[in-house]
């Protein structure tokens, strides 16, 4: 359980400083207020859902729940792969890239997004992220408040 409580208290850490790294300082608060929103999102979800395993269960034990942590941590450990493959394949590393390196792709990259916006190329991988963001979102809304106006009820 500590090691799990470890692996929760330094993933977030490492995600959230990565977001400086990539992402211009003007856009970094929006940046970082959608992260947070998602976490929030993700957290809205996840709390429901172990309620309605742990409900689900006769006993009321925890069986479903470890269950859906182990999914959980199985689902975090294949998304630090695919940000890993992301980070080499479309950022070259970047995360991986003392000052200035980092300086030099930054500015290389910039020059090529403005090439990339003058063509009007769509980035349809920006469109899958934002429809999960919004699916998640309005999925957290509908069941907080499916919850919410079902709680008096019981």
């Amino acid at each position: 359980m500590a090691i799990y409580s470890l692996s929760l208290s330094l993933g977030p850490v490492s995600l959230i400083s990565a977001v400086p790294l990539i992402l211009p300082l003007s856009s970094l608060g929006t940046a970082l207020g959608v992260l947070k929103s998602g976490s929030n999102v993700g957290s809205t979800i996840a709390d429901i859902l172990v309620g309605l395993l742990q409900d689900s269960d006769p006993e009321h034990g925890y069986d479903g729940v470890m269950r859906f942590y182990v999914w959980c941590s199985t689902g975090s450990a294949a998304c630090a792969v695919w940000l890993w493959v992301v980070d080499r394949q479309w950022y070259a590393g970047v995360l991986d890239m003392n000052d200035e390196e980092r300086k030099a792709w930054s500015d290389m990259r910039r020059e090529e997004n403005m090439e990339e916006e003058a063509d009007g190329k769509l980035k349809w991988l920006n469109w899958v992220y934002g429809g999960l963001y919004g699916a998640g979102l309005v999925a957290s809304w509908v069941l907080f408040f499916v919850f919410v106006f079902n709680a008096g009820e019981k």
